[in-house]
């Protein structure tokens, strides 16, 4: 099976290490985590949690539906692999 039916199934998909979609029933007979980009997402019948990277959780309940949960804490570098920024003087 790929990953990504999975993944579906389970109902989890990890985005970035700020953001992850999770939710909807949950139909598997033991706990999964799954981890990818830093991210821990721990999912069962009695709910979901989501670790980030910079050790901000959340917590749903196991009757949550399908959503975007993001990792407010995080900074978000601006420019990051860009270049010194150029300026023309007159």
């Amino acid at each position: 099976m790929p990953l990504h039916l999975l993944l579906r199934v389970l109902g989890v998909r990890v985005i970035s290490a700020r953001k992850v979609w999770a939710g909807s029933p949950y139909h598997w007979h033991q706990p999964v985590t799954v981890s990818q980009h830093g991210v821990s997402v721990h999912r069962s019948a009695s709910g979901t949690t989501i670790t980030f990277p910079s050790g901000h959780t959340a917590a749903l309940p196991a009757d949550a539906p399908w959503q975007a949960i993001t990792d407010s804490t995080a900074v978000r570098q601006r420019g990051a692999g860009k270049g010194p920024k150029q300026t023309h003087g007159t």
